[in-house]
């Protein structure tokens, strides 16, 4: 895939050289896991947790950029698990150059939609369980996960760029998709809750995809030109 065939990036380079990075470190790390991806174990006792697919995507990814040395270019930051209920956010990724001190920014949500991943016990942190009680019962708002990614993205700006990655896709469970929160925003009827049933028809109703670099370049960094708001996912792997 060409993976290696990335040079260090030099003092001089412009932010198109940190984006081909991260959009090959993207595809490096969803390659890493679509080993993972559609297990399923025939006594229905091991399942893999959407944060166990985090660690593994997360880790394949930093050690990509480390590797390519854009660590300063490049930083993700994992949130803690009170910061992923009450932010809506699993982590974020900055993005900047190496002369500029323009920074953008990709908050993300990671999920397994219904049908690809059967959550047990054993999935579950007795700990966490009760931190989650706890959140959730100070949180007075009552919106969902998405809609708090949502609304934390348009917080910070249009430097920031909300991101829901989906790990297998019913009928495709070794697909890794992404989908753009403010596009599931636009689609959501005035009232109604925005949820994984939303990001399911969303893709289950959307054709056209885009590459991780046509992403950032299209929705991201419109310095480049006019904002395309044609419904489209992110095909990741």
């Amino acid at each position: 895939m060409g993976l290696n065939q990335v040079t260090l990036l030099q003092p001089d380079d412009k932010l198109d050289t940190v984006f081909e990075v991260f959009a090959q470190a993207v595809l490096h790390a969803s390659d890493k896991l679509k080993d993972y991806l559609g297990f399923n174990d025939p006594e229905q006792k091991l399942h893999i947790s959407t944060r166990t697919m985090s660690t593994v995507f997360l880790m394949n990814f930093i050690k990509f950029c480390k590797e390519k040395g854009v660590e300063e270019c490049i930083s993700t930051c994992i949130m803690s698990r009170q910061q992923e209920l009450t932010m809506g956010v699993d982590w974020i990724w900055t993005l900047s150059g190496v002369t500029t001190n323009v920074r953008f920014q990709i908050a993300v949500q990671a999920i397994q939609l219904t049908g690809t991943h059967q959550p047990t016990e054993m999935d579950e942190d007795p700990y966490e369980k009760r931190l989650e009680r706890s959140i959730l019962d100070l949180d007075l708002s009552q919106t969902t996960r998405l809609e708090k990614l949502l609304d934390f993205c348009s917080s910070i700006g249009g430097n920031c760029l909300g991101l829901c990655i989906v790990y297998g896709v019913p009928g495709r469970p070794r697909d890794i998709r992404g989908v753009l929160t403010k596009h599931l925003g636009a689609i959501t009827e005035k009232g109604a809750s925005l949820t994984e049933a939303t990001v399911l028809h969303y893709l289950e109703t959307t054709e056209s995809f885009i590459s991780t670099k046509e992403m950032i370049e299209k929705h991201l960094y419109r310095q480049r030109g006019a904002v395309d708001n044609q419904p489209v996912y992110i095909q990741f792997l």
